[in-house]
């Protein structure tokens, strides 16, 4: 007999969690982080560092991660970078992401796309802003100022994190590689 009582406390106790977790996590689930102002150029020099200019905001104040893939025609996708967001920027992220491009392939005229996506604690992610890039030879250069918005003109120059992925020429790897 006390092993059924056990087992109907249990049941009650696991009931009781449950309906608890549940409402916790729709009380929590808050508003999603957003991406406000983007841009990256699209064409660069293989070697120079690829910046991606971003401006995130979190209502919540709780932005946790950035991921970026990066996808190149020719093979399989890369495996996704994920980043967490530095202490201090979790409601206001501003400044940009580096892709280093130094590579022993040559990536003349390889065209590329990165896909950036801001996710925070609660499970609630910004819309994905994806950026093409074609490697040509051209300079690197900031953000045309007629784009940028006043209020981020300063912050912008911050780097955030570098992207970690390491760049390979895909359509040319053999079976070996």
């Amino acid at each position: 007999m006390s092993a059924i009582r056990l087992l109907f406390f249990v049941s009650i106790i696991v009931s009781v969690i449950g309906g608890l977790s549940l409402e916790g996590l729709a009380q929590t689930k808050g508003s999603p982080p957003v991406i406000n102002f983007s841009w990256a150029q699209e064409k660069i020099r293989q070697g120079n560092d690829w910046r991606i200019y971003i401006s995130a905001t979190d209502p919540d104040g709780d932005m946790y991660r950035i991921h970026c893939r990066v996808e190149q025609t020719g093979g399989d996708n890369y495996r996704p970078d994920v980043t967490n967001i530095k202490k201090g920027m979790e409601g206001q992220l501003t400044g940009f992401l580096a892709l280093r491009t130094q590579s022993p392939y040559d990536f003349y005229q390889v065209s590329l796309s990165l896909t950036v996506v801001i996710a925070d604690r609660a499970g609630n992610e910004s819309k994905p802003v994806t950026f093409p890039l074609t490697f040509n030879g051209e300079k690197t250069k900031a953000p045309p100022s007629d784009i940028i918005p006043p209020d981020l003109e300063n912050k912008l120059n911050n780097r955030i994190t570098y992207i970690g992925i390491d760049l390979i020429r895909r359509d040319r790897m053999g079976a070996g590689d």
